[in-house]
């Protein structure tokens, strides 16, 4: 299956600081990440402003630049979009190699969903990974960061989601010029929450290991809410970890199972 490749609508204001209000919110806070899974989009419909977390070192064994398929009975196959630039480099400043083309990534899938049904003929996908590959190509640069969060954009309008979002990057020259220094780690997690007049910052199971804790979220009165998604009838599977795409394969339907199969297993920490 080929790509057929249409100019991408660059969303001029997206990462723009907006004006808040000091009504308390939920806030979600992550890199942007390739081809997100939905316990990852749920978090961020759950939440009232999302925080694209740009401005730090780009973890290259994450899912920032990368992710896998599953298929029963093989080894995962890993899809990874090739950097030109070293894993000391922020998101924001991370290059793509400029031979990289997504034609290659929705060809692979198709090639590797063929035995179970046929190739991956899904027109929403064949659109979104269209709106990619555009982006690359009215970019010189080949920006990740922004290929990354406008691709975010794009799955969130089509979700309808109603939060704002916004660069932690914009966010952290703001808090850094009024302090007189450069937070990080869960500090710069929590200031970031509180910026936006965030009361509640919605974390993943891994939040934990990095310290934030219901505790340290006390000292700064944001309550730290762990979601833990699964999907209902997946789960303990590997399924429940595929890309949002994927979920066609076994006939499940993208929006209905973000709005009504995903179970929270999450308590409080």
């Amino acid at each position: 299956m080929k790509l057929d490749h249409k100019g991408a609508k660059i969303y001029e204001n997206l990462g723009d600081v907006p004006t808040y209000d000091s009504t308390p919110k939920k806030v979600f806070i992550s890199q942007p990440r390739y081809l997100p899974n939905l316990s990852y989009l749920k978090k961020i419909l759950d939440s009232d402003i999302f925080i694209i977390l740009d401005d730090v070192q780009i973890n290259k064994r994450a899912y920032q630049h990368r992710n896998k398929m599953v298929r029963k009975g093989h080894l995962p196959k890993w899809l990874t979009i090739p950097l030109a630039t070293g894993n000391r480099e922020e998101i924001r400043s991370s290059m793509i190699e400029k031979t990289f083309s997504f034609n290659l990534h929705f060809n692979t899938i198709d090639n590797w969903y063929k035995p179970i049904k046929g190739g991956y003929d899904d027109t929403y996908y064949l659109e979104y990974m269209n709106y990619l590959s555009s982006i690359l190509e009215d970019d010189d640069n080949h920006n990740l960061g922004e290929v990354l969060a406008f691709g975010l954009h794009r799955l969130l309008t089509d979700l309808g989601y109603k939060g704002k979002v916004v660069y932690s990057s914009d966010l952290s020259q703001i808090i850094n010029d009024r302090l007189g220094i450069i937070v990080q780690g869960k500090q710069k997690l929590m200031l970031l929450c509180r910026e936006v007049y965030g009361n509640g910052l919605i974390v993943g199971t891994g939040a934990a290991d990095y310290g934030l804790t219901a505790n340290y979220g006390n000292l700064y009165n944001i309550d730290v809410d762990l979601r833990d998604y699964e999907v209902k009838g997946y789960e303990g599977t590997p399924e429940q970890h595929l890309p949002f795409a994927h979920f066609e394969l076994i006939g499940e339907n993208v929006k209905d199972l973000l709005e009504n199969k995903m179970i929270n297993y999450g308590i409080k920490r």
